[in-house]
């Protein structure tokens, strides 16, 4: 009799305990966030709808005296969300990887009891609440924890309090820090345009002036003359570099949730491409203090000098032309994303597959064939065309049309 007592009693106990719900499939709610390290905040309407997989949400957003209007519309079986800003009248869409999941108390969730929210005593004047805690990652995955409260009957969210941890700046800078697709277009269109004239006005003043058919044969007197012009091409090689950076971060913008793995695979190779250049710009500035200075022709000799100078711009033209192998990888890969993208014209990927692979054959050959340099400049006039069709064609459409919406 006694251990039936128990038994009874120990299934009472755990009939009571709140367990994870998931709730109602179709719903409507006012929303309410507050971040007071931001002085930023969002009301608006939610609608929810997990038997169509998609969200709505009209917001009103705050980030001190700035106010902006968002309709943003979510289809998560196709991929897309829809951002409408009803300020500007400007209209993006865009794909990503997140899955759907069901508006539901997480099931690793701490319970915290029960609550009445009004008062219990008087009839249909109170709500009574389930109380949980757990951890949830938010963006740059972090971990931060959170305190929910949901309706006792129909498991409907009631707030949701999430605590920043602590000695986190990342999410206040990403907050602060906010660019359009459209404006990210222009400045990569841009970018791209400057690049493409400097790389013709360094191709002219440093490649062609010191590719020499043979450079056992380099003496001071074939390389002083043409020194200013280096110095010229030194100074775009430079300008390259630094707009290469930028271009990556304007490209980030507009290409990074179509496929964010390959996205970050595509600026690595951006970035070793840019170390490549830099490493070849150290090489021409060696060039240029040797040759600047009587003093090391004097202190070296004529034949070490000469020895010294060929060095460097060998190493210079092969580091020159790694780079522009990685860099034909990093537009075959960006031409990949071209092509998953659905705001750029699919022409412009085959175009860029194009002109990675002219990159990479004209290139790879410039390194490992040892009698290149006898066909070089046909074979680099006959891919010119391709290569500025493909990039200033790229670069053109992103100045001009690139992230502007076109309704099909």
């Amino acid at each position: 009799m006694l251990s039936f007592c128990i038994l009874c009693l120990a299934s009472v106990v755990i009939a009571q305990q709140p367990r994870p719900c998931t709730s109602p499939s179709q719903w409507e709610a006012s929303v309410h966030s507050s971040n007071p390290k931001l002085d930023a905040d969002l009301v608006g309407q939610l609608s929810y709808d997990s038997i169509y997989q998609r969200t709505r949400i009209l917001q009103h957003v705050k980030v001190g005296k700035t106010e902006t209007y968002y309709d943003i519309i979510t289809f998560y079986d196709a991929k897309l969300v829809f951002i409408v800003n009803m300020k500007s009248g400007e209209c993006s869409r865009s794909t990503f990887d997140q899955p759907w999941t069901d508006f539901a108390i997480q099931s690793d969730a701490t319970s915290l009891g029960e609550a009445y929210i009004g008062s219990s005593t008087i009839h249909n004047a109170s709500l009574f609440v389930t109380i949980w805690s757990g951890n949830q990652t938010i963006p740059f995955n972090e971990t931060a924890r959170y305190i929910q409260t949901w309706t006792f009957e129909n498991c409907l969210p009631v707030s949701n309090i999430v605590f920043e941890p602590s000695g986190s700046s990342k999410i206040k800078k990403s907050a602060m820090i906010s660019i359009s697709q459209r404006d990210a277009a222009l400045f990569a269109g841009f970018s791209i345009s400057i690049m493409a004239v400097h790389a013709g006005f360094a191709y002219a003043f440093l490649l062609q002036g010191f590719n020499l058919p043979d450079k056992t044969a380099l003496t001071t007197d074939n390389t002083r003359p043409p020194l200013t012009s280096f110095r010229f091409g030194t100074f775009d090689l430079l300008i390259i570099l630094i707009w290469a950076v930028l271009v990556a971060w304007a490209l980030h913008v507009s290409l990074k949730q179509v496929d964010e793995p390959l996205f970050s695979a595509t600026v690595w190779l951006r970035i070793s491409y840019s170390l490549c250049l830099e490493t070849a710009l150290l090489s021409s500035n060696a060039v240029v203090l040797l040759l600047n200075d009587a003093k090391y022709l004097s202190g070296y000799g004529e034949s070490l000098f000469n020895a010294l100078v060929t060095f460097f711009l060998n190493k210079f033209h092969y580091n020159w032309s790694l780079g522009l192998v990685i860099f034909g990888c990093h537009l075959y890969l960006l031409s990949y994303l071209v092509f998953k993208s659905d705001h750029i014209p699919k022409k412009f990927g085959f175009l860029l597959i194009i002109v990675s692979l002219c990159y990479i054959i004209n290139n790879w050959a410039n390194l490992l064939l040892p009698n290149y340099e006898k066909y070089k400049t046909t074979i680099e006039i006959f891919l010119s065309v391709p290569m500025i069709v493909g990039e200033m064609g790229f670069g053109l459409w992103l100045l001009f049309k690139g992230g502007i919406e076109h309704e099909d």
